[in-house]
Protein backbone atom coordinates (compact mmCIF):
# COMPACT_ATOMS: atom_id res chain seq x y z
CA UNK A 1 0.00 0.00 0.00
CA UNK A 2 3.30 2.11 -0.62
CA UNK A 3 2.12 2.93 -3.58
CA UNK A 4 -1.15 3.95 -2.17
CA UNK A 5 -0.44 5.73 0.52
CA UNK A 6 2.11 7.62 -1.51
CA UNK A 7 5.11 7.18 0.42
CA UNK A 8 7.33 5.58 -2.39
CA UNK A 9 9.28 8.93 -1.92
CA UNK A 10 9.97 8.06 1.21
CA UNK A 11 11.90 4.74 0.13
CA UNK A 12 15.61 4.06 -1.84
CA UNK A 13 13.88 0.93 -3.41
CA UNK A 14 10.87 -0.46 -4.02
CA UNK A 15 10.08 -4.04 -4.37
CA UNK A 16 6.81 -5.65 -5.59
CA UNK A 17 6.03 -9.09 -5.04
CA UNK A 18 3.67 -10.63 -7.51
CA UNK A 19 1.85 -13.81 -8.95
CA UNK A 20 -1.04 -14.23 -11.36
CA UNK A 21 -4.74 -13.92 -9.69
CA UNK A 22 -5.59 -17.63 -10.24
CA UNK A 23 -2.82 -18.50 -8.04
CA UNK A 24 -3.76 -15.90 -5.16
CA UNK A 25 -6.86 -17.39 -5.14
CA UNK A 26 -5.99 -21.30 -4.65
CA UNK A 27 -3.64 -19.60 -2.27
CA UNK A 28 -6.43 -17.78 0.22
CA UNK A 29 -8.54 -21.01 -0.37
CA UNK A 30 -5.94 -23.36 1.13
CA UNK A 31 -5.07 -20.49 3.95
CA UNK A 32 -8.12 -19.15 4.96
CA UNK A 33 -10.11 -22.75 4.14
CA UNK A 34 -13.07 -20.63 2.27
CA UNK A 35 -14.74 -21.56 -1.08
CA UNK A 36 -13.25 -20.29 -4.11
CA UNK A 37 -15.66 -17.39 -4.52
CA UNK A 38 -15.29 -16.07 -1.20
CA UNK A 39 -11.64 -16.12 -2.13
CA UNK A 40 -11.99 -14.21 -5.56
CA UNK A 41 -14.41 -12.04 -4.07
CA UNK A 42 -11.86 -10.94 -0.91
CA UNK A 43 -8.94 -10.70 -3.28
CA UNK A 44 -11.03 -8.84 -5.63
CA UNK A 45 -12.17 -6.32 -2.93
CA UNK A 46 -8.31 -5.63 -1.93
CA UNK A 47 -7.39 -5.31 -5.41
CA UNK A 48 -9.61 -2.34 -6.29
CA UNK A 49 -8.26 0.17 -3.40
CA UNK A 50 -4.82 -1.06 -4.83
CA UNK A 51 -2.91 0.46 -7.89
CA UNK A 52 -3.43 -1.71 -10.90
CA UNK A 53 -0.82 -4.57 -11.26
CA UNK A 54 0.92 -2.94 -14.43
CA UNK A 55 1.15 0.63 -12.61
CA UNK A 56 2.78 -0.99 -9.43
CA UNK A 57 5.29 -3.42 -11.46
CA UNK A 58 6.10 -0.55 -13.98
CA UNK A 59 6.68 2.26 -10.83
CA UNK A 60 8.67 -0.89 -8.98
CA UNK A 61 12.69 -0.89 -8.89
CA UNK A 62 12.33 -4.60 -8.52
CA UNK A 63 10.20 -7.52 -9.21
CA UNK A 64 9.78 -10.95 -7.61
CA UNK A 65 7.77 -13.55 -8.83
CA UNK A 66 6.01 -15.32 -6.14
CA UNK A 67 4.58 -18.00 -8.81
CA UNK A 68 6.62 -21.14 -7.76
CA UNK A 69 6.78 -23.22 -5.03
CA UNK A 70 8.28 -21.69 -1.34
CA UNK A 71 12.07 -22.77 -1.90
CA UNK A 72 11.78 -20.39 -5.32
CA UNK A 73 10.52 -17.52 -4.00
CA UNK A 74 12.96 -17.43 -1.43
CA UNK A 75 16.03 -18.17 -3.48
CA UNK A 76 14.68 -14.61 -5.36
CA UNK A 77 14.75 -12.86 -2.51
CA UNK A 78 17.84 -13.93 -1.15
CA UNK A 79 19.49 -12.93 -4.71
CA UNK A 80 17.41 -9.52 -4.63
CA UNK A 81 19.17 -9.50 -0.53
CA UNK A 82 22.46 -9.81 -2.20
CA UNK A 83 22.13 -6.88 -4.87
CA UNK A 84 20.92 -4.75 -2.51
CA UNK A 85 23.52 -5.34 0.03
CA UNK A 86 26.16 -4.61 -2.60
CA UNK A 87 24.39 -1.24 -3.66
CA UNK A 88 24.39 -0.56 -0.21
CA UNK A 89 28.29 -1.28 0.60
CA UNK A 90 28.89 1.00 -2.58
CA UNK A 91 26.95 3.70 -1.42
CA UNK A 92 28.40 3.82 2.06
CA UNK A 93 31.86 3.42 0.68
Amino acid sequence: MIFEAGLQGQFDRIVVVTCPLEMRVRRWVERNRVDEASARRELERRMAAQWPEEKKTAAADFLIDNSGDVGETEARVRKLFEILKREAGQSNG
